[in-house]
């Protein structure tokens, strides 16, 4: 399917936010992240529909709802997959909203995906030292220099440590575990060195018995860093356990965002989703 242009349809009313959550309050003015009825249509459908978040700094937000309700298209329209019909992006107050994905990266926006994407053929140091030169604007110039090569390799090092994978980087990244898998894309997004993360679906294929290890990575993302977080997660033992706020989907729309006691606790949310096995 092509992805639409950008164009001038007017946006459904926004989601009603809870106090001190609108784009002109304090609260939001210091958002890291922040979409401003965020909307994208395929024709008369609306896949996300007027979705208004704010993602604080150190913040974790998770966001859920079944298959269908727009949370990977919500992640598409922000890391700039695909363009939007009305609505804003805005990263550190700034407007991104027409930015490239690789400009977004440049200004700290890093995403994952449900696939995993690895050089599979690729020791997991190398696939990690290229993500580092990568984001540095290395060129092959930049191994002729042994000080460069050091701080690139040094880097890796840290970001493989960072996820658990420390004793694993000679280890071709085709052979690792599925959840190793997921630990090596994240070491590959930590390279870039964003200060805003989207994970989407993290846990997708991990095994029941690599999945708290891997929820421990995550939470360091933010524990230490100052990084936020934004994620999409089916598990909802994982979201409960790490998130500070949930946002909930519903048919492409926002139909609620609060603490995780708040979100459990809404019969609303609890009708439509929590019966569903969410």
């Amino acid at each position: 399917m092509d992805h639409p242009t950008t164009g001038t349809t007017e946006a459904p009313p926004a989601p009603q936010q809870r106090p001190g959550r609108g784009l002109g309050s304090p609260e939001a003015s210091a958002a890291v992240l922040a979409t401003d009825a965020l909307t994208w249509r395929i024709g008369e459908v609306a896949i996300v529909d007027g979705v208004s978040l704010q993602l604080h700094p150190g913040e974790f937000l998770g966001v859920i709802g079944p298959n269908g309700a727009g949370k990977t298209s919500l992640f598409n329209l922000i890391s700039g997959l695909r363009a939007v019909t009305a609505g804003r992006v805005l990263l550190h107050g700034a407007d991104i909203t027409t930015l490239a994905p690789h400009r977004r990266a440049q200004r700290g926006l890093g995403r994952t995906f449900q696939s995993s994407s690895v050089f599979g053929s690729l020791s997991v140091r190398e696939n990690v030292r290229l993500a580092v030169q990568a984001h540095r604007g290395g060129s092959l110039a930049l191994w002729r220099r042994a000080a460069a090569y050091r701080e690139v390799a040094e880097r890796a090092d840290e970001c493989l440590a960072t996820v658990g994978l420390g004793a694993r980087g000679d280890a071709l990244a085709g052979t690792l575990a599925h959840g190793e898998k997921r630990k090596l894309e994240i070491a590959l997004l930590l390279a870039g060195e964003p200060s805003v993360l989207l994970l989407d679906e993290p846990m997708a294929g991990v095994s029941a018995e690599d999945v708290p290890e891997l929820v421990e990575v995550i939470r360091e993302l933010t524990a230490h860093s100052g990084r936020s977080v934004l994620m999409v997660e089916h598990h909802m033992d994982v979201i409960l356990d790490l998130a500070d706020r949930i946002a909930v989907m519903h048919h492409g729309a926002l139909l609620a965002c609060d603490t995780p006691d708040a979100v459990m606790a809404n019969a609303t949310v609890q009708e439509a989703y929590l019966g569903e096995g969410l």
